[in-house]
This record gives structure tokens, sequence and C-alpha cells, in this order.
């Protein structure tokens, strides 16, 4: 039988074109690193790439099989989440246009749904990521405070412009540097890409004098053992550190 409430339910996207908002088309024309946030502070109406499903078959009476006709989009989570995330990790792909999702997936259907929705079953039901317009130029990757943030309405803080962040890294240099006994500087800046990743920017110097004693003066030389072991214990902060390992989901490396 029919689910007469659903039948009955007003349809909030009714008459939609499937193009972008023209909310959304001003935020695609800002360039630079405020692009991000007012992108994701544009969105409202989103679109998901739904794919056939298999015939259901046949009864042994000859009838169709029981089966959902009107599938909630949000309810598969094995074809909800796919690995289009920095390093493989599972996401949801939003698209902010019906022709843009076409683009990137010919035979999918182009579902509307509200971007809030979309970013509470993320966070409620799996890795809490999301990629909007995968495969183009403005392609962004949403992390977990992201998503947070279009789940209630809020403002994202983007984790580049984030004080708190940076004095957390900057802290945790310090605790390498002094557990690995290293006298040598390093330098931290956090950049940042149009596409929302964060990049951690670490300044190796080649050499430094440092005076040991009151006259003694040696020059000392960064190691590849040394920026090795720097790296992989700053990755170890980040996961270790819950404030860290929620703001940094999309997070690139950069050694110069």
């Amino acid at each position: 039988m029919a689910d007469l409430e659903k039948l009955l339910r007003p349809n909030p996207f009714a008459g939609d074109t499937g193009q972008r908002s023209q909310v959304v088309l001003d935020a695609l024309k800002i360039e630079g690193l405020k692009r991000p946030t007012a992108l994701l502070a544009a969105l409202e109406r989103i679109f998901l790439p739904i794919f056939p499903h298999l015939h259901p078959g046949f009864t042994a009476e000859g009838k169709v099989a029981h089966h959902e006709r009107q599938p909630d989009p949000l309810a598969d989570d094995d074809g909800l989440f796919q690995p289009v995330f920095l390093g493989g990790k599972m996401a949801i792909e939003i698209y902010s246009d019906a022709p843009t999702l076409l683009a990137m997936h010919p035979t999918a259907r182009p579902v509307p749904l509200y971007v809030k929705e979309v970013a509470r079953t993320a966070l409620a039901r799996g890795t809490g990521l999301l990629v909007l317009d995968r495969g183009t130029a403005h392609e962004l990757y949403i992390g977990r405070s992201a998503t947070l943030a279009l789940a209630t309405a809020n403002t994202w803080l983007p984790p580049w412009q984030d004080e708190q962040i940076k004095t957390q890294l900057q802290q945790g240099l310090e605790q390498i540097l002094q557990k690995l006994e290293i006298l040598l500087p390093v330098e931290l800046q956090i950049l940042a890409r149009e596409n929302g990743v964060t990049v951690l920017n670490l300044h190796f110097a080649p050499s430094a004098s440092l005076r040991l004693g009151q006259e003694d003066v040696v020059d000392r030389v960064w190691s590849v053992e040394q920026i090795q072991r720097v790296v992989t214990e700053l990755l170890r902060i980040i996961q270790e550190q819950e404030y860290l390992r929620l703001r940094l989901d999309a997070v690139e490396l950069q050694i110069n």
C-alpha cells in the first residue's frame, strides 16, 4: 500500500530547475581563501547522485517483489559514503547543481535535498565528511567542523584562521624538539588552498649556529632522519589531540 503521508507531503523543491542559486553563483566568483567560507554559507539546496537499483525480481505469483518505490536517498549507507575524500576517506558527494552532478555521473539521478539534512546524516551515520562538486575547478573538501556548521546553520571558522590550532601545533613542535633533543629551529606556517585543504608548512633551516657554553659556537645541519622524526611526531600529535583531529580532516604537510 502506498505511503499516503509521503505522497501528500509537500515537495519543497517543486519547480526546481536544477541550476545554482544566485547566492552560490556569487560565492563561486570570489577568489582566494574567502571562497570556501562564502560557498559554505551560500549552500542550502544541494543534489545527491542516486544510482539505479537492480530490478527487485518477481514473487512466486509472478508479481514484482516488494520494494520501496520512492526510496529515501539518505537511507543507503553503502551507496551514500564513497572513498572520495583526501587519503581515500569515506565521504558523501554533494553537488551545487544538477548539470555538474550529471557531468561526473551521467547515469545517476540528481536528487535535491537540504544540505543541513545531508550534513546531519554524514555526522550521525558516517565520517562527517563531504565533498562539494567533485572534479570541478572549485571542488571543496568539507571536514567535520564545516559539516557541523552546515548541520546547525552556524558560521564555520576555517582552521587556517583558528588561533587555537596555531597555538596547539606550535606547542606540539616545541615538545617534539625537546623530546628528540634537537636544538635546531623549525618554523611553522598555517596556509590553505581554495579547495578547503589546510597546509601546514614546516620550514627546516638548512643550518644554524648554536652557542654551547659561553664561547663555543658550532654549526648544526638538519639530517633527513631528524626531519622525518619531527614530521612523524607532529602527525601523531594531530591524531592524539582531539581538537586538532576534529578540525584538521583535510590537511597537507609541506616541507621546505
